[in-house]
This record gives C-alpha cells, sequence and structure tokens, in this order.
C-alpha cells in the first residue's frame, strides 16, 4: 500500500481506464485496490486483480517522463501540469499565468484549474470527515485568494483540529492498531499530520513580519494537502465505514 502505480489492463467494460495512474490503496489476496489520480475514475477506488496493475516506472508501467506521470511522489500533466495536483504541476512557463493568478519569480502558479485539482478531494464514506474535509479546502481556497499571512494561520488552525479529530476517530474505532507500533498504519498516518503542521509552522516562523505568503509556499500546502487525503485518508475509508463511523 501507498505505491504508485499504472492500470495496464483495464476491465474490459472500461477500457476507457487503460493507462489510469493512483496508488495501491490496500492488498486483498489477489486484488489491489486501485485508488484513482487520474482519468475518469480520479478520486475513486476500485478492487482490481493485481495482474492489471504495474508499479508506475517499471517494466511496461509507463515512463517516469511521460505526459501527466507520477512518481516520487509527483503527479503533473505535461510540462505545465495544467489542472493537474503534484509537485512539478501548476508549474508556470513564460506567459502562462493570467493576472491575478498568484505567479512569482520561482515559477509557482496558482492558476485556477491547479487550484480546482488540488481541492477536488475524494469521499473516505465517513460523512464528519468529509465534512471537515471540505472546510479545510474551504480555508486553502481562502489562502489562494488571499496569500496573506492571517488566511495561512487560519488553514492551519483548520488542519490541526481536523487532524487532531481524525486521529481521535483512529483510537475510538481501532483503525491502524498494530502490536508493532513501527507497523502501525495510525502512526505513521499520524506522523504525516505532523510533518505537514510542522512545514507550515516553520514558514510561518520564518519571518515573523511577512504578510505575504509566497505562491509557492501555498502551492505545496495544497499538494500536500491533497496527496495526503489519497495516500492516507482512503485507507481507512472502508473499514471506518464498515463500522459505522460518522
Amino acid at each position: 500500500p501507498g505505491e504508485y502505480m499504472v492500470l495496464e489492463t483495464p476491465p474490459p467494460e472500461a477500457p476507457e481506464l487503460k493507462g489510469c495512474q493512483g496508488i495501491c490503496v490496500k492488498v486483498d489476496g489477489p486484488n489491489v485496490h486501485f485508488g484513482f489520480m487520474s482519468g475518469p475514475m480520479r478520486g475513486r477506488a476500485m478492487a482490481l486483480p493485481a495482474w492489471m496493475v504495474s508499479k508506475l516506472g517499471a517494466a511496461g508501467g509507463g515512463a517516469s517522463g511521460a505526459s501527466g506521470a507520477c512518481a516520487d511522489g509527483n503527479c503533473g500533466g505535461g510540462s505545465s501540469g495544467e489542472g493537474k495536483c503534484g509537485t512539478n504541476a501548476g508549474s508556470a512557463t513564460p506567459g502562462s499565468c493570467a493576472p491575478g493568478a498568484g505567479c512569482d519569480g520561482s515559477g509557482a502558479c496558482l492558476d485556477a484549474k491547479f487550484v480546482d485539482s488540488c481541492l477536488d478531494l475524494m469521499s473516505v464514506k465517513v460523512p464528519s470527515m468529509d465534512d471537515e474535509h471540505a472546510d479545510c479546502a474551504a480555508a486553502l481556497r481562502a489562502l489562494v485568494e488571499q496569500q496573506k499571512r492571517p488566511s495561512l494561520e487560519a488553514a492551519l488552525r483548520c488542519l490541526a483540529e481536523h487532524f487532531e479529530h481524525e486521529e481521535a476517530l483512529f483510537e475510538e474505532f481501532g483503525f491502524g492498531a498494530h502490536a508493532n507500533a513501527n507497523l502501525s498504519a495510525a502512526k505513521s498516518h499520524a506522523e504525516e499530520h505532523r510533518r505537514i503542521l510542522d512545514k507550515v509552522r516553520g514558514w510561518l516562523g520564518e519571518d515573523a513580519g511577512q504578510q505575504v505568503v509566497p505562491p509557492q509556499v501555498v502551492r505545496e500546502l495544497l499538494q500536500d494537502f491533497h496527496e495526503h487525503t489519497i495516500r492516507y485518508d482512503s485507507q481507512y475509508a472502508e473499514p471506518l465505514s464498515a463500522k459505522g463511523a460518522k
């Protein structure tokens, strides 16, 4: 689980899914639960026989430099990344950003397609968590629009509260528990929460007098949150919803 993959052989009834990229959410015997990160099923998951998919970049598994390829955690779309959410996505080429799109000298661009893609979050099948994801997305969208220190602080508070509630839910329903703490899905999930929060706090602490948030900082936070929901939150969707988590 957590590895980036490509769908080499789609189901006969859905040939349009060939070449779609995604992440392995879970392995269930001969099947893998494939979380789509591209194509018409993006944001949803499907159980597929393992032989239908391969690790991204493996032989026959698509080249890491191909348009729209995901590798090393990056999910981009061609050279500009337009409409994609990943490390290389949304990078500006000269003249590619409209006025007010949030571009700086680093080439970071917060165009509408990029922002909408990052904030188009998959359902985790737990209503309270879906609601809080929507709240976080709203706070992040406000950050995109304002790019000011108070909006980054507000986004940090929203994320911190959500992560705390999520971890409490894990404990309540026993998600990710393991006799070996190093193999605990809940532990690794919580560590990723800390990484994201510490990263934001680091930005805020670098220059307390800086009121304008650079587009690159906003872009990285959107990418981190989007990829977190796909790579980590998707893992609790089925087990928690099956236990009646609300």
